[in-house]
């Protein structure tokens, strides 16, 4: 009894924020404990030791932790055991929305989830986990995780060379950059700008859209304006917008979510015309589309994305792991009405 209310002690002091349902919650983890006392029970080893043996702790050896695993099978433990931890950097706009597609679909699908940060990975050590979600997209994590568990890790927006039980489900960043530059090239724009924030040298979503942009400005002999310097500064913004249209950009591409509310504002200040003046494709989280319904936006499917992640640990979980470990999900395509001819071009026409 001690030893119960122990063990319940350690999720109350770490304060995991689980997405599930409370009172089903409450009942999953009464399942735990008691099957976790009763594998302690006839293993003679403690219940702390018995969960970082189940959640695939380096710090237990392999003969202790073979006797604990046969002992949990013999008690069904790994049918009841549905934790998953989800990895975020923070709630933001994008981390928001992905949380709550995967908050919808782990619980659809009978698991309970736990929200942490990459300072509290340690901790995870004490959860038997049947698996792990990160929303990290800057490469790394997927480095350490095969030393310290052996449960799989599914990266969203991230890819990685191929390690054992690590999958990627990442948006097809490709796909949508040669939608919005062919849309733009066809309309007769020749000189387009990418916009976005200052990302970090790691960030895999922004390699891959620039690296495409690159390639295919090269194949269709158009000239390409890489900026990367805009920040949340609504005054910067404008003189970013002002600095671009200078050198003569007659179409824009913003790759950044959460710049493109900032230059739809930047655009009213300077009292451009969409698409008469300055033509624009766009990534968009969905909140603010408001403010720009008319333009040509692309977003990212989170249900989607979540649906495919979740579908992919489950399946390994019923012991039907893919065959492959990358997963592609197309961009949703809203078609708008800001990309016309080039000002000049249509005055010549």
């Amino acid at each position: 009894m001690q030893k119960s209310a122990k063990n319940h002690c350690f999720f109350r002091k770490y304060g995991y924020i689980s997405l599930g349902n409370s009172g089903r919650n409450k009942k999953m983890m009464t399942k735990k404990q008691t099957t976790l006392q009763h594998i302690a029970e006839k293993s003679g080893f403690s219940i702390s030791t018995v969960s970082r043996a189940l959640a695939g702790s380096q710090r237990i050896s392999s003969a202790t932790r073979k006797k604990i695993i046969q002992l949990a099978d013999a008690c069904n433990y790994q049918h009841k055991c549905r934790n998953v931890a989800v990895i975020t950097f923070g709630f933001g706009v994008y981390f928001s929305n992905m949380l709550q597609a995967l908050q919808s679909e782990l619980y659809n699908q009978g698991f309970r989830s736990f929200i942490i940060t990459p300072g509290m990975l340690e901790l995870l050590e004490e959860i038997p986990l049947q698996g792990a979600i990160s929303l990290l997209s800057e490469n790394g994590l997927e480095k350490e995780w095969p030393q310290k568990f052996s449960c799989p890790l599914i990266c969203i927006n991230t890819h990685y060379n191929w390690l054992d039980k690590l999958y990627s489900v990442t948006t097809n960043d490709a796909a949508a950059v040669e939608q919005a530059v062919r849309s733009l090239y066809n309309a007769g724009h020749r000189k387009i700008a990418r916009v976005t924030v200052d990302f970090r040298e790691n960030n895999q979503n922004a390699q891959r859209r620039d690296q495409r942009l690159t390639e295919l400005a090269k194949k269709m002999n158009f000239d390409l304006v890489l900026d990367s310097n805009w920040g949340d500064n609504p005054f910067d913004t404008v003189l970013m917008l002002q600095r671009i249209i200078d050198k003569g950009v007659t179409g824009i591409i913003c790759t950044s979510e959460r710049i493109t509310p900032l230059l739809a504002q930047a655009v009213q200040i300077l009292r451009l015309r969409v698409p008469e003046d300055i033509s624009i494709a766009c990534w968009t989280t969905g909140e603010h589309d408001l403010s720009f319904a008319d333009w040509e936006v692309y977003r990212q499917d989170y249900s989607g994305i979540a649906a495919k992640a979740v579908n992919i640990l489950n399946d390994i979980c019923n012991g039907n792991p893919p065959g492959k470990s990358e997963f592609s999900v197309d961009y949703i395509y809203r078609p708008g009405h800001s990309i016309a001819p080039p000002a000049s071009e249509s005055k010549d026409q």
